[in-house]
């Protein structure tokens, strides 16, 4: 049986993998790898994504909509009306009673069939786009909560440099932080302001005084 201590790490592990924060997407993920390589289990199974970005040049159409070029095959997506077509293997890891994904391999322009005939591959489940994660109520808390665990340099860099609104404790703090922090800039733009206008207005004065009266 998975001990309280990892359990409470599960939980925030899955609460944050539905809303990764703007301190850091890049770096959240590496934070996830590494909890799900200490203590989650890999299932032996996998599912493939399907991703089909559309073609902005012929609107997804394949063909040019221009009047100069109409009926012409658009050469940006070679007439398949998709500007990328791929498929990502996603591993299926246990941590806890979660279930989370982590990326392996991606292969571009591979049709379904193809990709059981030459790769062999049994997948668990066919994934179409992008997976919607429901953003939770304490998303923004978790997060901030593993990077402190695991990139503290991060998590102080950024804590008070972002609003995560006010639904939560953590978040509350930090977006309390964050708008003192504007609060104060404003107050030493003005302060700045009104020096250099005082200073020109001096600067001005002394100019007058300094002109030689003739008599």
């Amino acid at each position: 049986m998975i001990n309280p201590k990892k359990q409470i790490l599960a939980w925030l592990l899955h609460n944050a993998n539905t809303n990764p924060t703007s301190i850091g997407r890049d770096e959240f993920y590496k934070i996830k790898d590494t909890i799900l390589q200490r203590h989650g289990a890999h299932r032996g199974v996998y599912d493939f994504q399907h991703i089909q970005k559309s073609c902005w040049t012929c609107n997804g159409t394949g063909v040019y909509p221009y009047p100069s070029a109409q009926g012409q095959v658009c050469l940006r997506c070679h007439g398949t009306g998709w500007y990328t077509d791929f498929w990502v293997r996603l591993d299926v890891w246990e941590f806890g009673k979660y279930e989370f994904h982590k990326p392996v391999s991606r292969l571009h322009w591979v049709t379904l069939a193809r990709l059981y005939t030459n790769e062999k591959i049994s997948p668990r489940n066919i994934i179409d786009d992008y997976i919607a994660h429901e953003s939770r109520k304490w998303s923004a808390d978790c997060n901030l909560i593993l990077f402190f665990l695991y990139a503290p340099k991060l998590f102080w860099r950024a804590f008070g440099r972002v609003g995560f609104g006010r639904k939560t404790p953590i978040a509350f703090l930090c977006t309390c932080v964050f708008e003192l922090r504007l609060f104060f800039q404003r107050v030493r733009g003005m302060v700045h302001g009104i020096k250099k206008r005082m200073f020109k207005k001096q600067s001005e004065n002394t100019e007058i005084d300094d002109i030689d009266i003739p008599f």
